[in-house]
């Protein structure tokens, strides 16, 4: 009975096959492996599963056009080789003629036996008397090797046997052999084919599809230098997100990525189950301008006719803001939308200015006073060092009053509170800052009435 073995993708042990898998289509090649050495005979026939067939050890290799799954099989079929007749001519030959049974031997009365051995077993014919050319059919005998000795025997009943030379040779498959012994016979023997096994082996290659190819969107595709983008492409499989073409930015399940920082991004799109890959073409990332870079710290100045401007020029729109120390405030238009602002009020102010691309940036921030008794004068307070890591130093001159210290987040959200008493004059304070995040923050100043802002920024 046939051992049949089926199999899903991968090895077996009847035959193997490269690739296994593939994407779209694939050209694949086979090799049987099993292979049973003579005197055994062993038989290989496929059936591709692409509708060619093939009977061989060295199938050509088979194109799979299209996705699906193709079920392969290998039948090796095991033969051994028999004797299946043999056939000896001894008439006309003397070594077996003269004794007292075969006075005559032109008659043919030769009684011959043969025995024929392979490897470690031997057949031993039965005697065929009064023939000279005698035929033993439907043998059966199963060769254990592929050398053999044929040995001749005429028997005698009444005086010794007479024996032939043996004669050797080799079997090297199914066929007639001939057989030329000069001076005592020749002969002839068939040797056929019985099975012995059938292994039938079915596995299966794997075409898959190639995952569909897709086009990023992104939410932006021109961003200011403070604003991120979404990029993203359709779910369920596995993504590799690259900027620049070499550089990896994301790997996994996430078929959207977030950045701020401009270039060339694509995205390898991986079916999880298969491997098989598709890659988008590029996007492209690109970097509105800004403000320039010096706004945030020298955007705004007074005036000495008591108003406050800036040197910014071009197409921008601007919008002034009024800080209490607690909380900004839009000032409306027409006032508060002018490139030039003139307070009505003390109070610290700043201002954003929004160009012709849509990115703004804040400047600094100045403190007014419509009185000149302002203790906070520039000649009389420094900060420094600003920007700075955590460490700063604040030094005032001509201080007659308790002075407070309190410090913002951009959120209005305080942080810390000092109040100093009795400054007698001079002073200088050093603060630690360096636990708070990097970002920008306002220290507020008061004293006698007035207050002063000085924008700090931790980097």
């Amino acid at each position: 009975m046939p051992l049949s073995i089926t199999l899903g993708s991968g090895s077996n042990a009847g035959f193997s096959f490269n690739p296994s898998q593939a994407c779209d289509s694939a050209w694949v090649t086979f090799t049987p492996l099993l292979n049973f050495p003579l005197p055994q005979i062993t038989q290989w026939d496929w059936d591709f599963g692409n509708g060619n067939t093939f009977s061989g050890p060295n199938p050509p290799p088979q194109f799979y056009p299209a996705p699906g799954n193709y079920p392969v099989t290998c039948t090796t079929t095991v033969y051994n080789m028999r004797l299946n007749s043999l056939t000896i001519n001894a008439c006309g030959q003397s070594w077996w003629c003269g004794d007292i049974e075969e006075l005559n031997c032109s008659n043919g009365n030769a009684d011959l036996r043969p025995t024929f051995t392979t490897g470690s077993s031997s057949w031993n014919g039965p005697e065929i008397s009064d023939n000279c050319l005698p035929t033993w059919n439907n043998i059966n005998f199963v060769l254990t090797g592929t050398s053999y000795s044929l040995n001749v025997t005429e028997v005698d009943a009444l005086s010794a046997n007479d024996i032939a030379a043996p004669y050797a040779g080799t079997v090297t498959g199914p066929g007639t052999y001939n057989i030329n012994h000069p001076s005592w016979y020749t002969a002839s023997f068939v040797i056929n084919l019985v099975q012995a096994n059938q292994i039938i082996v079915t596995d299966t290659i794997r075409i898959y599809q190639t995952p569909v190819i897709d086009t990023i969107q992104a939410t932006l595709q021109a961003i200011c230098a403070y604003e991120t983008t979404t990029l993203s492409v359709y779910p369920g499989m596995l993504y590799e997100w690259y900027l620049n073409d070499t550089l990896t930015v994301q790997s996994g399940n996430l078929n959207t990525y977030t950045t701020g920082q401009v270039g060339s991004y694509k995205v390898k799109i991986i079916d999880p189950v298969s491997g098989c890959n598709v890659t988008t073409p590029p996007i492209t990332i690109s970097a509105l301008p800004m403000p320039p870079p010096g706004f945030p710290n020298v955007g705004i100045s007074v005036n000495s006719n008591g108003s406050i401007t800036t040197a910014l020029s071009g197409s921008y729109t601007y919008q002034w803001l009024y800080f209490d120390g607690i909380n900004y405030s839009i000032i409306p238009p027409p006032e508060g939308t002018q490139f030039s602002y003139t307070p009505t009020f003390n109070g610290t102010y700043c201002l954003i200015a929004t160009n012709a691309a849509g990115c703004y940036d804040t400047s600094n921030c100045v403190q007014f006073y419509l009185s000149l008794e302002n203790p906070f004068d520039a000649n009389r307070i420094v900060v420094y060092p600003n920007p700075t890591q955590g460490l700063v130093n604040m030094h005032m001159q001509l201080l007659e009053n308790d002075l407070h210290v309190r410090l913002f987040n951009m959120l209005g959200e305080q942080l810390y509170e000092i109040h100093i008493a009795n400054p007698m004059g001079s002073i200088t304070q050093s603060f630690d800052f360096s636990a708070l995040r990097k970002g920008i923050y306002l220290m507020e100043l008061t004293s006698n009435g007035f207050r002063h802002v000085e924008k700090l920024i931790l980097h």
